[in-house]
């Protein structure tokens, strides 16, 4: 092979190692994710939010599911009463969840795995109508965080082997991946 010859071969070899890498990187985009659902409610929720929880972040987030065809209920007027009953969504700021971290985690990872939520539905029985719902936020959790628990809201729930940036993965949400959320 003349030295001519080998840098055409290293070219060629080098398009075709970059396409091949390339087409992986747009299998990985374009591949469905499975989001499990435990059930759904049988009319959309009224959301009250009590104090000190931000009414303006969960206005946002219940704009944000609606851009993505959702229909995550209308936020009742300030001061309404919030005692947990069927057809309701309650949020509430838990300053316990300042310092909790998920579990199983080692110290250096613990910082990015904050607890930013917790979200607690109500059904009769597994897969059957949501009944009613109470979201536990952070005290600092922030519009992601709110959109991703409030979803859980609507029965959605961690897509297995979530990829980094879904907006259901359980600790690297972002609002850009909204595959398999319907």
């Amino acid at each position: 092979m003349t030295r001519g010859q080998g840098k055409a071969a290293l070219g060629i070899a080098g398009l075709v190692a970059a396409l091949a890498a390339g087409a992986a990187v747009v299998f990985g985009r374009v591949k469905d994710v499975e989001v499990p659902r435990r059930g759904a409610w049988e009319a959309p929720p009224s959301v009250c939010v009590v104090e000190p929880a931000s009414r303006q972040l969960v206005g946002e987030a219940l704009g944000v599911l609606r851009e993505h065809g959702l229909a995550p209920g209308r936020l009742l007027p300030e001061g309404t009463p919030c005692a947990p009953r069927d057809g309701l969504v309650v949020v509430v700021v838990d300053p316990a969840l300042d310092g909790e971290t998920l579990p199983g985690l080692d110290e250096e990872v613990a910082v990015d795995r904050t607890a930013w939520g917790r979200t607690k539905v109500s059904q009769r029985e597994t897969g059957g109508p949501i009944l009613r719902v109470e979201v536990r936020l952070h005290p600092r959790a922030q519009l992601t965080a709110h959109v991703h628990e409030l979803l859980h809201a609507q029965g959605y729930d961690h897509p297995r082997a979530a990829p980094s940036g879904h907006v259901l993965h359980p600790d690297r949400a972002s609002l850009t991946d909204w595959r398999g959320v319907r």
